[in-house]
């Protein structure tokens, strides 16, 4: 669609694809074959894996369509393809002149000034409110759990509220390891690698380690949510009592990440929005993974927008090989249909906002700078309160579920950058909340036999998106996509499924089961299986 609503008439044959980047591999081979849907009536308990493979030579997933000249971003953004809507925008972003610096820089003036203040008045309109119904309600009571011990509070008494993942790592027995991945638009990604350091990490008879995990966050998030919770963490508990390889992943931008060849103040950088996430970063970090640890699969983690962004990649018309490279895809509070929060105070009225308002409101750079600037000046404790506040207040998220000296450090990773475009697909005219679902309604079918197994995990008390509609399609169009488990938390929120102060007890355990009874057999648990068969025999 044009700027003032209308179609675009694009095929996809007119929509090249990223270009080839210093990091791709040139080997062709053929897919390995999907995991075969479990049998109805297996339970949840049914011991169930697949013979392990040699690992593959690495190949990409991104799709193979004409590539334009290196990191030219006239890619898929603008125009809708396959199963994804995209939202009314002018259309890619050309290289800057001198004339276009000169507008960008008063249009950015402008932007940054009255994106201020709409975050000012939200702020203070939060915080009004919060007061408001702190007086009103009764206070939450907390009962202190076993594991919380004198000893434990003790320990983490003086801890400090920082933006160092490593620190929150090493002060509970673990450690990252930092890596950069390059997409094939060029961006650079930023993640961690978790390192258990309480215990020696089981090598396997083929030489590999544990099986891989890769997590990622929602919108306005980072990695960080993960990490936040002390050994309780998602991230660290999964590493420790899984035995797994555990991935942390981050969006484009995140951690002021940049691009081989664009500057974070061009405003082609910032030209993207979930397709992008879709079509390149998460394919480039399963096959980073994939590369780093000799797996043919991964199991995936997504949360919210993580989600979301997986489902995209894995639709028809955008990235459907992936789901070949997926063992499990666990969904948390899935993003794919919007929930009855998006159509309050301020979400209402963004809906409204066609991109040509859009970009002299909220600029065509990051989303608010001021959040950014935030970030990086203001004190780390008063920040993540400040934080907790805001996202409260918009979101209706409470913290009856938490443990209140993690909230700080929680909110300290919360909000991390997100381009303009990409919030205006969320909130703006004809985006997700108009539209009310990340995916075309439409059209009869979104995914095809190569989607992995799926489980859903999902909250009574999450407002900001709605799960019963995607079940309902799963049963009704998506015949192809096995659901090994649906999970509701009747008290949970939005990011209870891993903040919650009894997440290891509700959570954890379910995903750390349905991990392995979808990955493949490590080479000694073969051949354990044929000896007790040939046992069974004789």
């Amino acid at each position: 669609m044009d700027d003032e609503g209308h179609p675009l008439l694009l095929s996809v044959d007119d929509l090249p694809s990223a270009p080839i980047s210093s990091t791709s591999s040139s080997t062709s081979l053929l897919l390995d074959p999907i995991q075969p849907p479990l049998h109805p009536q297996e339970s949840l308990t049914t011991p169930r894996r697949l013979p392990l493979r040699a690992p593959s030579i690495e190949f990409d997933s991104t799709p193979s369509r004409p590539r334009p000249r290196a990191y030219t971003l006239s890619h898929s953004a603008f125009g809708s393809f396959g199963t994804f809507p995209s939202t009314a925008r002018a259309g890619p972003v050309p290289a800057p002149t001198i004339i276009s610096r000169v507008r960008l820089f008063f249009l950015q003036l402008f932007s940054n000034l009255s994106s201020a203040g709409f975050l000012v008045l939200i702020v203070i309109w939060a915080l009004s409110s919060r007061t408001l119904h702190a007086i009103l309600t009764k206070a939450v009571k907390r009962e202190r759990r076993e594991w919380d011990t004198d000893e434990r509070r003790k320990k983490y008494a003086d801890e400090k509220v920082v933006k160092d993942i490593r620190y929150y790592a090493r002060n509970c027995g673990f450690d990252v390891v930092e890596t950069v991945v390059e997409t094939k638009d060029g961006y650079l990604l930023k993640m961690f690698k978790v390192v258990c350091l309480k215990k020696k990490g089981k090598t396997h008879s083929d030489g590999r380690k544990g099986f891989p995990v890769l997590i990622q966050h929602g919108l306005f998030q980072s990695c960080g949510s993960f990490i936040t919770s002390e050994e309780r963490s998602l991230a660290f508990w999964l590493a420790e009592h899984g035995d797994y390889q555990v991935y942390l992943g981050n969006n484009r931008g995140v951690f002021d990440m940049g691009h081989v060849a664009l500057k974070r103040s061009d405003p082609r950088f910032w030209d993207f929005n979930i397709k992008e996430l879709a079509l390149y970063d998460l394919p480039a970090m399963v096959d980073y993974v994939r590369r780093d640890t000799g797996y043919d699969k991964v199991a995936f983690i997504g949360h919210s927008q993580g989600n979301a962004t997986m489902f995209c990649s894995l639709a028809q018309g955008m990235v459907p090989e992936l789901g070949s490279k997926l063992s499990i895809f666990i969904a948390l509070a899935p993003a794919v249909y919007a929930g009855p929060l998006t159509t309050g105070f301020p979400f209402g009225a963004l809906k409204n906002m066609k991109w040509r308002t859009w970009r002299r409101v909220f600029g065509v750079l990051d989303f608010i700078p001021l959040m950014r600037i935030s970030y990086n000046l203001v004190p780390s404790k008063p920040f993540g309160l400040l934080g907790y506040q805001m996202f409260a207040f918009l979101f209706n998220w409470t913290d009856a579920n938490w443990l209140l000296s993690r909230k700080p450090k929680k909110f300290r990773y919360t909000p991390s950058p997100v381009s303009s475009a990409s919030v205006f697909w969320w909130t703006g005219f004809g985006g997700f909340s108009t539209r009310g679902c990340v995916l075309d309604t439409a059209v009869d079918k979104w995914f095809d036999n190569r989607f992995p197994p799926l489980a859903i995990h999902h909250g009574g008390r999450d407002y900001l998106v709605l799960t019963e509609p995607l079940i309902e399609r799963l049963k009704t169009h998506e015949t192809d996509v096995n659901v090994i488990r649906v999970k509701k938390m009747e008290e949970g929120e939005h990011c209870d499924f891993f903040w919650h102060v009894d997440a290891v007890e509700l959570c954890f355990h379910s995903f750390l089961e349905d991990i392995e009874r979808t990955r493949p057999r490590y080479p000694e648990e073969e051949h354990d299986s044929e000896s007790s068969e040939e046992d069974e025999e004789k």
